[in-house]
């Protein structure tokens, strides 16, 4: 959104001018269209796999998200977020 830049007021036009500037954005299609592709993963996990393997397999999301937000768009990922990652991913083996 740095290329949109912020909405100066909340005046009507100027969302509308915010709001076209940002439609315009290939990265704002690329995200829909991964998301749905998530959406319909998520399904097809579902439709195959119990709900109890299939959630936990969805933490995955987290991961290749961070690693996403790290190498494509430089954010820093600090040591705190990454155990909380892990934990999440590894603690559906113990649940019964």
């Amino acid at each position: 959104m740095k290329q949109v830049d912020e909405v100066q007021s909340f005046s009507a036009s100027s969302l509308l001018r915010f709001l076209s500037r940002a439609l315009r954005q290939s990265y704002l299609w690329l995200g829909i269209g991964l998301l749905a592709l998530n959406f319909f993963s998520l399904l097809a996990l579902l439709s195959w796999a119990d709900v109890s393997f299939a959630i936990p397999a969805s933490a995955l999301s987290y991961v290749t998200g961070a690693l996403g937000a790290k190498l494509l768009l430089g954010e820093r990922l600090t040591p705190s977020g990454g155990r909380v990652s892990c934990w999440s991913l590894s603690a559906w083996r113990w649940c019964p």
